[in-house]
């Protein structure tokens, strides 16, 4: 899971709202692994919003970013719910 934020990081973090993008990214990327919008919430979730308080970005705000990226996991093909 963290390889998979330094690579989003990596790639968005010269972006004005980079670490927040890269939130984002990194819970459709893991979302592509693991297949569930909540283990993908509870994962990424643990592990950014401290790093999201520390950078400057309010409680709600980064609560709202790391369920919006969740929800991209239902997209992916190998999600639970569109495999069903």
């Amino acid at each position: 899971v963290y390889k998979l934020l330094d690579f989003a990081e990596a790639s968005t973090g010269s972006f004005r709202s980079g670490f927040g993008t890269s939130t984002v990214l990194g819970c459709g990327l893991f979302a592509c692994i693991a297949g569930s919008d909540a283990a993908d919430a509870a994962a990424i979730g643990r592990i950014t919003m401290d790093r999201l308080g520390e950078r400057g970005y309010p409680k709600p705000y980064a609560c709202a970013l790391v369920a919006a990226g969740a929800c991209t996991g239902i997209l992916s093909p190998p999600s639970i719910a569109y495999i069903i």
